[in-house]
């Protein structure tokens, strides 16, 4: 779905958060991977159509929540710092992007409880966004589904450089100026060493267990870039 996701990713909550539908698929997460090259990458087949994510309209939601308590659920966003759709043949083929974790806002407070709550996120009880400011998502397969623009996309989901693959369902149109892409799905915060107040590290808890899973919506626009020629299309 794009040059870099995290879908995805990534995931992102803290202390308590936005609640999740029952139904919301989760990513089947792969065990951990050696961690790839994440710089955006340029080696796509020549002919391949290059469409850049647009940043302004392009944004990640993030809703995560407590077990026990139906309070201090929590819901948000983050933006995307670049990414790319590539097609070939017409056919879509491939995405990646990356992530601005400083960006994590919260939507559902205000004031001072809003800022302590996105300031907690950004710390390294959770995403310690100082050292690692970016996550990644790199597409590694793109598989067609039942439907004119159903797919089911697999990759690499980097946070905290800790890599696994995830693979989750998408919709994507291509219409003659643009991308219009969307997906939603959750995933297991967990696997990228992010365990704060996880039932299934910490014990006594009580009320205080948040969710390991964390569900995002996806919402992308790309416009037309480039198409890739002998050289690397600018990339």
């Amino acid at each position: 779905m794009f040059k870099y996701i995290p879908l995805l990713l990534i995931p992102f909550l803290l202390a308590g958060c936005g609640q999740q539908e029952q139904n919301n698929p989760q990513a089947s997460v792969n065990q951990e991977q050696e961690v790839a090259d994440n710089s955006m990458a340029s080696d796509y087949p020549e002919g391949a159509e290059v469409y850049t994510v647009n940043l302004a309209d392009s944004l990640i939601d993030w809703f995560c929540k407590r077990i026990w308590v139906s309070t201090n659920n929590h819901n948000g966003n983050i933006n995307i710092k670049e990414g790319s759709i590539v097609y070939l043949d017409d056919q879509f083929v491939s995405a990646d992007f990356v992530i601005d974790m400083t960006t994590i806002k919260d939507n559902d407070l205000s004031g001072q409880m809003k800022e302590t709550l996105e300031s907690h996120i950004k710390s390294s009880d959770f995403f310690d966004v100082e050292n690692y400011p970016t996550a990644v998502f790199k597409a590694t397969k793109v598989e067609k589904e039942a439907g004119e623009n159903n797919f089911l996309i697999t990759g690499n989901l980097t946070i905290k450089d800790q890599t696994h693959e995830i693979a989750f369902p998408a919709v994507v149109e291509k219409t003659d100026e643009q991308i219009i892409a969307s997906a939603e799905f959750s995933i297991d915060r967990t696997k990228w060493g992010v365990t704060y107040q996880s039932g299934n590290f910490f014990e006594e808890l009580g009320e205080k267990v948040i969710d390991d899973m964390i569900r995002f919506k996806v919402d992308l626009i790309a416009e037309s870039g480039c198409q890739v020629e002998a050289d690397v299309c600018g990339l």
